[in-house]
């Protein structure tokens, strides 16, 4: 964290993926909440990668500034649906927390049929308890291969936001996020 806050970047992206299972190959929790503390120390912002629910929850509870998108299931890590699906507490809780990116196409991208349908369900469900709590979301995509207008289509099939609502998405609440 010191290097990065001496090279004069204002935020580092830290990684939780499935960080309670043995499919992670992401900082374990201990890691997380270490790094995530030094982020704090150092005055960096903070901003979390997650896969499932719990690394969502935890990323919450360690006060990041951001997570970069909803729990989605990575092909290479899938599992049961269960782990991916947040709860009205942890909407509840994120709306104290600050900004949820909500990167759908990489799932998206690389699955199709029942399993894309799997995923599309988590991720309007769990958007559906984000919206309603107030979480403020911002369009982006954390893909190399991707960008903010990717997630336009998708986002605006789930028929949970209206066009002013993605148009606050792509801008104020990205800007707030940056």
């Amino acid at each position: 964290m010191r290097a990065v806050e001496a090279n004069g970047a204002g935020a580092v992206k830290l990684y939780l993926l499935n960080h309670d299972t043995a499919k992670s190959n992401g900082l374990s929790g201990e890691a997380f909440d270490a790094a995530a503390a030094e982020a704090k120390r150092q005055k960096l912002r903070a901003l979390v990668h997650v896969e499932s629910a719990a690394d969502f929850r935890r990323a919450v509870r360690a006060g990041v500034a951001g997570i970069v998108h909803t729990p989605y299931a990575q092909p290479s890590t899938a599992l049961p649906a269960a782990n991916y699906l947040l709860t009205a507490a942890d909407a509840a809780a994120a709306r104290a927390a600050g900004v949820v990116v909500p990167t759908l196409n990489p799932p998206l991208a690389t699955l199709d049929g029942e399993k894309l349908a799997a995923v599309r369900d988590v991720q309007r469900r769990n958007l559906l308890l984000l919206r309603d709590a107030g979480v403020p979301l911002a369009l982006g995509a954390d893909s190399q291969s991707s960008d903010m207008h990717d997630e336009l289509t998708p986002l605006r099939g789930f028929t949970l936001f209206d066009g002013a609502a993605v148009l606050r998405m792509a801008t104020a609440h990205g800007a707030r996020l940056t």
